[in-house]
């Protein structure tokens, strides 16, 4: 099959979940014989033409936050028009609004929708309205909709009385990596660290991270970890908030945006991964963690609580109670070190059998082919 992929920034993925879904997917599609087309904007990649047997096209953009994602998915999808390809596969939700272009083609249109993000505090009553609009047209636009997540699944079914697919995010199964590199660069020896990695957005709600840490009684010799950076449509202003918020304290580290080993090294060696969000559709870095045999601390949303049963492989808190929050944290900073590798384990074990990117190409090729065939 001849397959494209429209609504991401490119690849390889460095910015968020849908670049990882939609490269390891591809990878694998191209693996199994597929041709594949990714279309991405240049200034999220590199000079490249191809990755990974995925071809790679970049189209006209204007890099404002505003138009850059609209506009190219317009670009992108005027381009593809002219193609030969047999399925385009459309991901973000601003790229919906051109699938309206490929309607009326022989091209079959799959959408995939990786959350509702409409909700999210940093959109305003028109930005929202505008995502709301998209996500309409995308759904009634394609020949078939899938997303990531059950919660979400349940939601466009009821909503919009159509039909939707499972197709959930997998995970790569990795050995755990020793402390070298982070040892070097921040002097991080392994189980002396709390580690957040992620988007440095309010919405995952990084400043209760900050506030807790520094209330946790006799931890001295502990570390927090903050792996990541701004988005590209994101301000400065939540960062720069941080940093003030931490205030010079010894003890956070912030890494900025990390990937390979270092990335690798840091999940490996954390005492605890935490991700408190207001909202998730289906975190990458969450599976990713858990892979590395990491307890987790979480919030209870409908996302989080689809992967982790609180006490048995991971935990919840209340995502409106900080103090409960705060009261997790110590709770877990009191259980000994058998106690949370042995959760730790269940975690690993949890995302091995439940999330494998494999089994999620295999639906996805038997998605396309039924859609060809209709």
């Amino acid at each position: 099959m001849k397959i494209a992929f429209i609504g991401l920034k490119g690849i390889p993925a460095k910015w968020g979940g849908i670049e990882v879904y939609v490269e390891e997917i591809a990878k694998r599609l191209v693996q199994r014989g597929h041709e594949v087309t990714v279309y991405c904007r240049k200034w999220f990649t590199e000079n490249y033409d191809t990755y990974a047997g995925i071809r790679i096209i970049k189209t006209p953009t204007i890099k404002t936050r505003a138009t850059d994602a609209l506009l190219h998915g317009f670009t992108s999808s005027l381009h593809a028009l002219f193609k030969n390809y047999d399925i385009v596969h459309y991901h973000g939700f601003a790229s919906y609004y051109a699938s309206i272009f490929l309607k009326f083609s022989k091209k079959k249109l799959v959408v995939t929708m990786h959350g509702t993000a409409w909700d999210l505090p940093k959109w305003g009553y028109f930005a929202s309205a505008v995502i709301k609009g998209a996500n309409f047209l995308g759904i009634n636009m394609a020949n078939c909709v899938t997303t990531i997540a059950p919660f979400l699944k349940d939601f466009l079914e009821k909503t919009y009385h159509k039909k939707v697919l499972l197709t959930p995010c997998g995970v790569n199964i990795q050995l755990k990596r020793q402390p070298q590199t982070i040892y070097e660069y921040y002097g991080l020896k392994g189980n002396d660290y709390i580690l957040f990695m992620g988007r440095l957005d309010s919405v995952k709600r990084i400043d209760w991270i900050i506030n807790a840490f520094r209330m946790l009684p006799c931890k001295d010799n502990l570390k927090l970890v903050i792996a990541g950076d701004i988005g590209p449509s994101d301000g400065l202003g939540y960062k720069s908030y941080l940093l003030k918020l931490a205030n010079s304290d010894r003890r956070i580290i912030f890494t900025g945006f990390q990937s390979g080993n270092i990335k690798e090294e840091l999940l490996s060696n954390c005492v605890l991964f935490v991700l408190p969000s207001i909202v998730e559709a289906m975190p990458v870095v969450l599976l990713e963690a858990m892979s590395y045999g990491r307890p987790c601390l979480v919030t209870n949303i409908p996302a989080h609580q689809w992967i982790i049963s609180d006490g048995e492989n991971g935990f919840l808190t209340d995502k409106d109670n900080f103090n409960e929050f705060v009261h997790k944290l110590a709770m877990i900073f009191k259980m000994n070190h058998s106690t949370l590798e042995n959760l730790g384990e269940k975690a690993r074990n949890t995302v091995k059998e439940k999330f494998s990117w494999d089994k999620t190409v295999d639906l996805f090729e038997e998605i396309y082919h039924k859609t060809i065939m209709e």
